[in-house]
């Protein structure tokens, strides 16, 4: 499969040559980038600062807004999330299909843009007794943004990198996105005091209007390197990335993968949730409690990124380092059944995150890296949006299910141990799989 490569970033000029040479000395530390990667490198990494800036400072709120409408209440929450993803994945494979790369990315931003000015007139003007039902609205909504953006960020980067390329630098790019969540938490946390749940609305636009920024960036610089795929649509129906994933082994695997992964989050957010809801009542504390969660998560996260995440891919290969983010899960799940307070669900949700922001991600991404140009975005569309969201409604209702039959938060903890181990199981699987797929690449 012809993939972006290093020959994308061939330099203009000498002058862009010896100044890219200069960004490589620095970097080295960080990346094992070449001279010619730099440029798309750093506007990937500015790009994913942003995007998830604007997340970070938008998840304190919904996370709020979710125990607002009561805790028991969150498995709707998710059914309803599913439900738009459902209604959403076949749109946004059917733009996808149609709309140039460059075109798509700015529509879809600007989009979630207004959405945001939409809802802070909501709130403005809605009496309190209709702001609970407002909030369910954008809890959902979040769920929506929050997975758009991402798969739309790392679908762009699978087309501007090769499977090697992701392997050296993605980690690096992740880490660009974590500085972000950590900016975004801790502006979150300052500014809830200041300003409010509501008005803090308003603040993640300017960073989406800086992603659209990078991303036409980051484009162009793709095509002037000679992708003239980057400005073309992709064609194909708005099924096509179901129908990939349902023909392809690989693609079944990295979404069992993800349903094991999403098992782990939707238990350890109930679990959150049902500590914190007992703890207070206050809105704009609970804001101020999740920002503080995410800043503590999104510190960790930079602190493995900068130390450990590109090495680990590098020292251990795909396959072990997935199983990484499982193991902790099983660790973290056996702490809280031992001892289910605040200060241990603060320390699991804080290290489990870090592991999945710093070592999944990085990790999960080169997996992309080797599938066809329309799977980059149609099946890792489908993936992202209604796989993922379909494993948080259905676990979410088994949460619920369990608790009403009578299982103790401890027993639920102990419950996860098990699937562990089939999640391990399937991290090695995705390893072989894109060694053999990346193998197969290089021989044509």
């Amino acid at each position: 499969m012809e993939t972006a490569s290093a020959q994308h970033a061939t330099p203009a000029s000498a002058g862009a040559a010896t100044g890219a040479s200069r960004l490589r000395r620095w970097l080295r530390p960080f990346a094992r980038a070449e001279a010619h990667e730099v440029p798309a490198l750093l506007w990937s990494f500015a790009f994913f600062f942003c995007l998830l800036a604007c997340n970070y400072l938008l998840k304190p709120i919904r996370d709020a807004f979710g125990i607002l409408g009561g805790t028991r209440n969150i498995p709707w929450l998710y059914t309803g999330t599913f439900v738009a993803m459902l209604v959403l994945a076949p749109l946004y494979a059917f733009l996808a299909a149609r709309v140039r790369r460059r075109v798509f990315v700015r529509t879809v931003f600007l989009f979630f843009g207004a959405n945001l000015l939409a809802f802070w007139i909501l709130f403005q003007v809605l009496p309190v007794s209709a702001q609970v039902q407002a909030s369910r609205v954008f809890y959902i909504w979040h769920a929506v943004f929050n997975l758009f953006i991402v798969s739309v960020f790392w679908s762009s980067l699978a087309e501007v990198f090769s499977s090697d390329q992701g392997k050296r630098l993605f980690g690096f790019v992740a880490a660009g996105g974590t500085l972000g969540g950590l900016f975004g938490s801790a502006l979150a946390g300052l500014a809830v005091a200041r300003i409010g749940t509501t008005h803090l609305m308003l603040v993640p636009i300017a960073f989406l209007l800086g992603a659209i920024g990078c991303a036409q960036r980051l484009s162009a610089f793709a095509v002037r390197a000679g992708d003239t795929r980057a400005a073309a649509p992709l064609g194909g129906g708005a099924l096509d990335g179901l129908r990939a994933v349902f023909r392809s082994p690989y693609l079944l695997g990295i979404s069992a993968y993800l349903l094991f992964l999403t098992l782990s989050n939707t238990f350890l957010y109930q679990v959150q949730n049902h500590i914190y809801d007992t703890a207070s009542s206050d809105t704009d504390v609970h804001t101020g409690w999740f920002a503080s969660v995410n800043t503590w998560q999104q510190g960790g996260t930079l602190l493995v990124q900068a130390l450990l995440a590109a090495r680990l891919i590098r020292w251990l290969g795909i396959g072990l380092t997935l199983a990484i983010p499982c193991v902790l899960s099983m660790a973290g799940f056996g702490v809280l059944g031992v001892a289910p307070t605040l200060a241990a669900v603060t320390l699991a949700v804080a290290v489990l995150g870090a592991s999945r922001y710093a070592v999944y991600t990085p990790a999960r991404e080169p997996l992309f890296t080797v599938v066809p140009r329309e799977d980059k975005y149609k099946a890792k569309g489908f993936i992202d949006t209604a796989v993922y969201r379909g494993g948080d409604v259905t676990n979410a209702w088994l949460y619920r299910l369990l608790g009403d039959a009578g299982l103790s938060l401890a027993a639920i903890c102990f419950l996860t141990l098990p699937v562990g181990l089939a999640w391990i199981a399937t991290g090695l699987f995705l390893g072989r799989e894109q060694r053999r797929l990346a193998a197969a690449a290089a021989r044509r």
